[in-house]
């Protein structure tokens, strides 16, 4: 067989390898982009109600609002978990199943090279650089799975920058009075509770 025919056998199993790491970069991609989506919003809502709160501290004494406020944020907090424990468990799955494919490519290595070396098919010497190569190879692809998942977060990110520069600019009405200067003499608040 020569040289040609033996490649024109092997591209099609390497485009079908190409084919399915891409199908799973995008399925990877799309579960985690939308859970990041989830949880920027969501983390948003939860400033928000924190810095409303924080700011407005007296205003919801005063009008006796706190176990609302407090209800409002704890629902809201437990819904953002919520969502961080799918999105790690997600990981989880996606790194466990990772690991798997790797130690199993690695097992097969070894028992099929030993296998081969016994038969004497192999030497044995051609085994440990065979080995040696797969190790250096497997720990930059396992890494790959984690730069996706940046990868998907930064696209988050990105998204949500371009949506604020995209925002119309506010502008002050040209009737607004844009001095905040006020004046308070001989005043008195009493409180009692």
């Amino acid at each position: 067989m020569s040289k040609n025919e033996q490649s024109h056998k092997e591209k099609p199993v390497s485009e079908l390898l190409q084919e399915q790491s891409k199908e799973l970069k995008t399925y990877i991609d799309t579960k985690h982009r939308e859970m990041e989506e989830l949880l920027a919003e969501s983390e948003g809502r939860l400033s928000t109600i924190a810095q409303e709160n924080l700011t407005g501290v007296r205003v919801v004494r005063a009008f006796g609002r706190e176990l609302y406020e407090k209800e409002r944020f704890d629902k809201e907090n437990e819904h953002m978990t919520d969502l961080w424990v799918k999105l790690s468990g997600s990981l989880s799955h996606f790194w466990a199943i990772g690991d798997c494919v790797s130690m199993i490519q690695v097992m097969l290595i070894i028992v099929l090279g030993t296998v081969m070396c016994v038969r004497g098919d192999m030497p044995s010497g051609e085994l440990v650089s065979f080995i040696s190569y797969n190790s250096m190879l497997i720990w930059p692809v396992r890494s790959l799975g984690r730069t996706i998942s940046e990868m998907s977060k930064a696209g988050v990110s990105i998204d949500r920058i371009q949506y604020i520069m995209d925002s119309p600019e506010e502008h002050d009405k040209p009737d607004a009075c844009t001095t905040r200067a006020a004046a308070c003499n001989h005043m008195c608040y009493i409180f009692s509770f």
